[in-house]
């Protein structure tokens, strides 16, 4: 059976996100249009994830005929960046996911009592998480299935205006009795209610945890030159097993977590080739001690390229507007560290659209 879902949560608390903000921010209603269509999306074909293909993107032209095709790449750019679609799982597999999207899933599907599966291979989720998913799951089914086995609804004994205030079943319960469908099951409401609580407490932890995973960047882009698809290794790895190690102890310490991390791939890559890693390293300090950690962190999302007398920073469009507002202090910090006939470019990232 398809797990498309008929309807999908929309948080009363959703304009208070600071990835909601960033995105109208950045693109005003047509990104946040575009966001909302393509989880509509989602929820609706196969209720957790969405293959971005050929036909996908016919239907957004026939959609939005007012979007370019650079203008929906970068939104869907904006959308990586801030996380309300997982990026190293869309460039690997062309796939539209998110670890909030799975969790509405799963939630939805536990409040009507259908059977869910997660595909592990763009499983999100904590592992816990999933698995007590499951657990109180078949929980639920066993005694629902012995209730429905016993239960005799009574007989009216006539038609009085007693009867009138009844529901009957139809074919919108979502195959559920009325008794269980998701709109009047407490447990449901109760569970989606303190999530939502949660989620508004934990809007100000945002920015630390930001800048918990910008250190973390910073080892293994800087420090170790390693490829950013080893950052996401490390962190989907950590994540997957709720940061727990292979001893079974819960990981304390991210950061030496991190410079303990070795590739786990046969054949060793680099972040940039390690010619020049040494002066991109001193770039990166130079630049970090003129502005700040916080201030210089968008230089965590260029990858340099050295071709004769210039350089090239690969990055998103917005981390060229940050460069290029700091201009004044990173043109003389390159021509330091590079050389002073050296040229700053920009080649700009933008998802593939096919």
């Amino acid at each position: 059976m398809k797990p498309s879902l008929s309807y999908f949560p929309h948080s009363t608390n959703t304009f208070f996100e600071r990835r909601i903000r960033k995105l109208l921010l950045e693109h005003q209603a047509n990104g946040y249009l575009l966001y909302n269509y393509l989880k509509t999306e989602i929820f609706k074909m196969n209720g957790y994830y969405l293959d971005y293909d050929e036909l996908l993107y016919d239907d957004i032209s026939d959609w939005f005929k007012f979007l370019s095709k650079e203008s929906v790449g970068e939104i869907l750019n904006t959308l990586f960046e801030i996380g309300l679609f997982d990026k190293q799982i869309f460039f690997n597999q062309k796939i539209l996911t998110s670890v909030s999207i799975q969790e509405d899933f799963v939630d939805i599907m536990k409040g009507m009592r259908r059977q869910y599966y997660i595909n592990p291979e763009i499983r999100l989720l904590e592992y816990d998480y999933y698995e007590s998913s499951l657990r109180i799951k078949d929980k639920d089914e066993n005694i629902m299935k012995s209730s429905v086995k016993f239960k005799k609804l009574p007989q009216a004994k006539n038609n009085s205006s007693k009867n009138f205030g009844r529901i009957t079943q139809t074919s919108e319960d979502f195959g559920c009795s009325p008794e269980i469908s998701p709109k009047n099951d407490t447990d449901y409401i109760e569970r989606k209610e303190r999530k939502e609580e949660k989620e508004i407490k934990e809007i100000n932890k945002e920015i630390s945890l930001s800048r918990e995973r910008d250190r973390l960047q910073e080892i293994f882009l800087i420090e170790k030159n390693y490829p950013a698809i080893e950052f996401e290794k490390f962190l989907n790895h950590y994540q997957k097993t709720g940061w727990v190690d292979k001893n079974g102890n819960r990981v304390k310490d991210p950061i030496a977590a991190a410079r303990n991390w070795i590739q786990l791939s046969g054949q060793v890559k680099f972040y940039v080739k390690p010619e020049i890693h040494k002066q991109w390293k001193k770039v990166w300090a130079d630049y970090k001690e003129a502005i700040g950690f916080d201030n210089a962190s968008h230089l965590l999302n260029v990858r340099p390229i050295i071709s004769g007398d210039e350089v090239v920073f690969v990055c998103s469009l917005e981390d060229r507007e940050i460069c290029e507002k700091n201009i004044e202090i990173l043109k003389p910090i390159l021509r330091t560290v590079f050389g002073e006939t050296i040229k700053l470019n920009y080649r700009i990232l933008v998802p593939d659209l096919v």
